[in-house]
């Protein structure tokens, strides 16, 4: 699970709404909401080690600030 790649810019937007959980058309409320589920799910798990997660967490919070701004433009 090291292997992950955690390079926001290597992201598209679709791909940012896959991976937390969305729908294509979202608002800030269900938004918030997916991003606390992952937090939530990456939190819970015992098979994800506490600097993984740390990285996890960033990663989450990079693509949450992203998919903000793409609220602006839809």
């Amino acid at each position: 699970m090291n292997n992950i790649d955690l390079q926001i810019e290597n992201y598209e937007i679709n791909d940012m709404i896959n991976f937390i959980g969305l729908k294509d058309k979202y608002d800030v409320f269900e938004l918030q909401k997916a991003i606390d589920n992952k937090l939530k799910s990456i939190a819970e798990s015992n098979k994800i080690d506490k600097k993984l997660k740390m990285k996890l967490y960033r990663f989450i919070k990079h693509i949450s600030y992203r998919l903000k701004d793409n609220l602006n433009y839809i």
